[in-house]
């Protein structure tokens, strides 16, 4: 469940409900809250129909909502520093695409 939001920054997280995190992820469904750099605000982590494996992370109206996409407030890799265009740039395989090859900025006002 965790693998991939390393990406999106620092930050904690909690369960809405009280139910027991086995229980939740046995039922297919978590709510969740992010307090995070990127990512904020109440989820749903809902398994599909494809299978055990395959999970969907479902955005929940609330004060985080926001009119602007996440890629666009935050364009930079957390791990690289990078944009997704600078990344798709890079030759395959190049250092530029390893995390922590490139030194961390931000944009001004951020």
């Amino acid at each position: 469940m965790a693998r991939g939001l390393d990406r999106l920054g620092p930050g904690t997280y909690r369960l809405v409900d009280e139910a027991e995190p086995l229980e939740a992820v046995r039922r297919g469904k978590l709510d969740l809250e992010f307090f995070g750099y990127k990512l904020r605000g109440r989820f749903a982590l809902v398994r599909t129909a494809r299978g055990e494996k395959d999970w969907l992370l479902i955005k929940k109206a609330d004060s985080a909502v926001s009119d602007v996409e996440l890629t666009d407030r935050y364009p930079e890799s957390v791990l690289s520093g990078l944009t997704v265009e600078e990344l798709r740039e890079a030759p395959p395989g190049s250092s530029a695409c390893a995390p922590g090859s490139a030194p961390r900025r931000r944009r001004a006002g951020r």
